[in-house]
Parts: C-alpha cells; sequence; structure tokens
C-alpha cells in the first residue's frame, strides 16, 4: 500500500500530465502494476491496518461492565 502523497502524485502525472504507467513507475521507483492500480481508482482506499495474525476481541462486556 502506498501513501497519500504518492497516490496524489500518480493521479497528477497521469490525468493532467499525461505520462504513461512506465513513465510514472519509473519516476517514483515502484511497479508498473502498482501506478496502473491507483492511477485507476477514484478515491484514495482506506484500510485498517493490524498486525499480521491479530483478530478482534471477543470479549464481551455487559452495561454494568462486567464480562460476560
Amino acid at each position: 500500500m502506498i501513501d497519500y502523497e504518492t497516490y496524489c502524485r500518480i493521479r497528477l502525472f497521469h490525468q493532467e500530465r499525461g505520462l504513461s504507467f512506465n513513465q510514472i513507475a519509473a519516476e517514483l521507483g515502484i511497479r508498473p502494476q502498482t501506478v496502473a492500480k491507483y492511477a485507476n481508482l477514484a478515491t484514495f482506499p482506506r484500510r485498517f491496518w493490524r498486525r499480521k495474525g491479530q483478530r478482534p476481541t471477543r470479549i464481551r462486556r455487559s452495561p454494568a461492565g462486567k464480562l460476560r
């Protein structure tokens, strides 16, 4: 996943300057496939990162604050 600044640069280079995916990739030092993926998105994808293997907890609390 790339950061928002890189996403904006990809969109700028592709839409306003008309550069190809290969040219943009060479400029930014990333793969042309990555450039193509992000150049065709309408908005920057929002992701919620978790460490590998981490899962949400299954413990639930009652309204009184006690564990069930």
